[in-house]
C-alpha cells in the first residue's frame, strides 16, 4: 500500500469514527436534553475515534515532525501526500494548516512546489470550507 493510500485510509476511518460519534452523541442529547449522558452513550465511538487519531499521529505523523521541519526531501513528499488527500477528518485540518504555514519556508523542489500548486488550484475552485484554506490563499 502506498503512502498516499494509507493516509487516505487513515482519513477516511477518522472520518467515520467521527460521524459515528457525532450521531450517537447527537441522537442521545436530543433524546435525554443532558449532556453527560450523550457522552456516556458515544463512550465506545469516542474511543473508536481516538484509535484512529493515535494511529494517525503515533504511527506517521508524529515521527516525521523533526524530519520535516529540517528539511528533509523524502519526509517532505510524504507531508504532500497526506496534503494531497482531500478527505475532510476531524481534527486533521489543524495539521493541514500547521504543515502549509511551515511549507512555505522550507526549501522545495520543483516537483513539490509543482504537487502544492495542484493541491492549491484544486482546494481554491472548491465552495467548501476548510480550516486549512486560509493558509492556502495567504
Amino acid at each position: 500500500m502506498s503512502n498516499q493510500e494509507r493516509y487516505r485510509e487513515l482519513l477516511e476511518n477518522i472520518r467515520e469514527a467521527h460521524a459515528k460519534h457525532r450521531k450517537v452523541w447527537e441522537d442521545t442529547k436530543r433524546e435525554t436534553g443532558d449532556n453527560g449522558k450523550a457522552y456516556k452513550a458515544a463512550k465506545a465511538e469516542h474511543r473508536e475515534l481516538c484509535g484512529h487519531l493515535q494511529t494517525l499521529y503515533e504511527t506517521r505523523l508524529t515521527p516525521l515532525r523533526e524530519p520535516f521541519l529540517a528539511g528533509r526531501p523524502k519526509v517532505i513528499d510524504e507531508i504532500i501526500s497526506l496534503l494531497e488527500i482531500d478527505v475532510p477528518a476531524f481534527r486533521v485540518g489543524y495539521d493541514k494548516e500547521w504543515y502549509y504555514g511551515k511549507l512555505k519556508k522550507l526549501t522545495l523542489n520543483t516537483e513539490q512546489a509543482e504537487r502544492l500548486c495542484l493541491i492549491a488550484l484544486a482546494r481554491c475552485a472548491s465552495s467548501e470550507y476548510r480550516r486549512e484554506d486560509s493558509e492556502i490563499r495567504n
